[in-house]
């Protein structure tokens, strides 16, 4: 049973994002935790319509029955431990996970109209962040901004960020960078509580 996801953002299948979240989960592993990722790009997200559906009770997004996205939320609430790993887009998140980002209003509404607060000690939440370009001073402000945001309305607080530049392809990730990835990976396996773990998710819509 993993105790904890990794939500790969990228369209692209083994790109950087990919192949250095895949590093992370290896350094956990070598802690005992296991993490089980999680393609977006294998799911089926459909954009919010901004119906205003959801800011009624029971705060249910209206299209919760036509695509993945409500157990992918699910998962990613239950996560002991989450890394949510995306490339840069013209300084911003890939298109299909701005759609999961943007369905996260249900959750905010809900919260909202209810005052949730987090009890207890908040569970690890975690960003990577990589883009091509190297320059660039707010490169991965905006991007961060939206995913912490998203966080707090899973009832999450995002903990920790990597923000690496200069890495088109999975061919400039140096050992050293191999390194540092495993070595995060290692040191957050060591926060988290082995005791909970999450969920699998269900399998990926056709």
């Amino acid at each position: 049973m993993p105790h904890g996801l990794v939500l790969l953002g990228s369209p692209r299948r083994n790109g950087s994002s990919d192949t250095l979240a895949r590093l992370f989960m290896d350094g956990a592993a070598e802690r005992g935790l296991e993490l089980e990722s999680l393609p977006l790009r294998e799911y089926r997200v459909l954009p919010c319509t901004h119906c205003g559906g959801c800011l009624r009770p029971p705060h249910r997004c209206v299209l919760a029955d036509d695509d993945d996205a409500e157990r992918i939320l699910r998962a990613l609430e239950a996560a002991p431990l989450l890394l949510l790993a995306a490339p840069i887009y013209f300084y911003a998140l890939p298109g299909q996970l701005k759609c999961l980002v943007d369905r996260a209003q249900s959750r905010w509404a809900a919260r909202q109209a209810k005052a949730a607060r987090q009890e207890g000690s908040p569970p690890v939440s975690l960003s990577l962040l990589v883009a091509g370009r190297p320059r660039g001073e707010q490169l991965f402000a905006g991007s961060e901004l939206c995913l912490s945001y998203f966080l707090r309305a899973l009832g999450r607080e995002l903990t920790q960020s990597q923000h690496l530049r200069g890495i088109e392809s999975p061919s400039d990730i140096v050992p050293e960078l191999g390194g540092v990835m495993r070595d995060w990976g290692r040191r957050q396996a060591g926060s988290v509580t082995l005791a909970s773990p999450v969920s699998p998710t269900t399998s990926p819509a056709s």
